[in-house]
């Protein structure tokens, strides 16, 4: 893993900046969140009471194996490896994948390991004459107003084509994939790092900025009029595809045009089937239809060469097979080639749209709101009153206190008021065996 920065040398680039102290974008993004929790953290010093989640633990663990195998000291064939072991060490410790139901743990971590082993073991490397500058855990500097941020980014580096440089920053990312309104939700960390580029004296328009999501493949699938690309989970290949390789499967003929042509000419020839014609085929066919002169009539030809060009290669139980398979081993290889060769895996890339406009909008909300902190620290101070932080807690942010925040009720006092507020009077509530019931009271639905 990258060497972070000390905090000597923090306090040297706070003297070479000459700024109070330098900002990052998880603890502005904290304060946007909730502003209580970052009162707790950053104001008070108060250490989280429910760090037991294994989230932050993965996604870091999958960050250092990428890095490890880009920097050349880990081989490809070791990462799932490695991966399972520190899972397990991590499980062991008593991290989890959801702290409050045992069997829901269970559920989702067999899912999510079996994703991200997926991954570490069919991940497409980034590489090629036209790939320079690889870099993982690159350290930046972004001025925002009179403000300093610093941050890590995961991933970069550099194209050329045709004369055409570009920056590509990529984020790993282990969570569930971010479509619609969530991208523009979530893009602001990597706008940031793009602005840390445009700084260095990168062109917005050279600079390509988005999320790898590990979780996940983009596979180019077969329609009626071309392709259409989806995001699958990576545990769900198989079935997701199931119905998509039927289809494919039932339109595989078993004769090409060759082949046809040859049959038709010798029955032109010397009006005989040829023995080469499936018994079923010639069932449907019938007695060769003859014209009073003796040649065999057109319709008659044109039903062959229509049944023939129609005739399937595959039976339904053979296709039947083949989609068993492909659900038990979730593994497209075991299709015959011509459908196989259908279908394009690649990982799951979601590049992030931006412009100029988009860059300059971040840095007003980030000085804003920076500033917003500041005057209820300084009132904070004179008062000594907590809730001039309190967040706002409804329906449409409860699931962030109740699952994801890394503060009990026992230290979230707006959190703990919500609770109280729904009747839900629980002193220990991030330890109660019966924290699903309080989650449905919530309205919060787990599944």
């Amino acid at each position: 893993m990258a060497e972070r920065k000390t905090r000597e040398e923090l306090e040297e680039l706070k003297n070479i900046y000459n700024v109070f102290d330098i900002y990052s974008w998880s603890r502005y993004n904290l304060s946007k969140t909730d502003m209580y929790s970052y009162f707790l953290r950053y104001i008070k010093k108060i250490k989280e009471d429910r760090a037991d989640s294994i989230y932050s633990y993965a996604g870091s663990l999958v960050h250092d194996l990428m890095e490890g195998f880009y920097d050349g000291t880990l081989s490809k064939e070791k990462l799932s490896e490695i991966y399972e072991e520190k899972m397990f060490e991590f499980e062991l410790a008593g991290y989890k994948f959801d702290r409050n139901n045992e069997e829901r743990n269970l559920s989702i971590g067999n899912k999510y390991n079996y994703c991200n082993k997926h991954y570490l073991e069919n991940f497409i490397p980034i590489e090629g004459d036209n790939i320079k500058n690889i870099k993982l855990e690159d350290y930046l500097l972004i001025k925002v107003g009179k403000f300093l941020f610093n941050g890590y980014s995961d991933f970069e580096y550099e194209t050329e084509l045709d004369g055409i440089c570009k920056k590509y920053i990529v984020d790993f990312k282990t969570s569930t994939i971010y479509k619609g309104d969530k991208i523009n939700k979530e893009r602001g960390q990597l706008l940031l790092y793009a602005l840390s580029k445009v700084q260095e004296g990168w062109d917005v328009s050279d600079i390509v900025i988005g999320w790898l999501f590990t979780k996940y493949v983009s596979v180019d699938v077969p329609k009626k009029d071309g392709f259409t690309t989806r995001e699958i989970e990576r545990n769900e290949i198989g079935s997701k595809l199931k119905a998509s390789v039927g289809s494919q499967l039932k339109k595989v003929v078993r004769y090409d045009d060759v082949f046809i042509d040859n049959i038709l000419l010798e029955l032109e020839n010397n009006s005989n089937l040829s023995k080469d014609i499936p018994e079923l085929l010639l069932i449907e066919l019938g007695d060769i239809d003859k014209k009073k002169d003796g040649t065999i009539k057109v319709a008659y030809i044109n039903k062959l060469r229509k049944l023939l060009s129609e005739y399937p290669k595959y039976s339904e139980r053979e296709i039947e097979l083949y989609l068993d398979e492909l659900v038990l081993t979730n593994d497209i290889n075991c299709i015959p080639i011509e459908v196989r060769c259908l279908y394009s895996f690649r990982d799951c890339f979601v590049e992030i749209p931006f412009v100029k406009e988009d860059l300059e909008e971040l840095q007003d909300q980030i000085v804003q709101q920076i500033v917003k902190i500041h005057k209820l620290e300084s009132e904070y101070k004179k008062n000594n009153d907590d809730k001039i932080f309190y967040s706002e807690i409804d329906r449409s942010n409860d699931y962030f206190f109740a699952v994801l925040s890394g503060y009990s009720p026992k230290l979230h006092k707006p959190y703990k008021e919500y609770l109280d507020s729904l009747g839900i009077n629980k002193d220990d509530v991030e330890i109660e065996d019966d924290i699903n019931d309080i989650l449905l009271e919530l309205g919060i639905d787990l599944d």
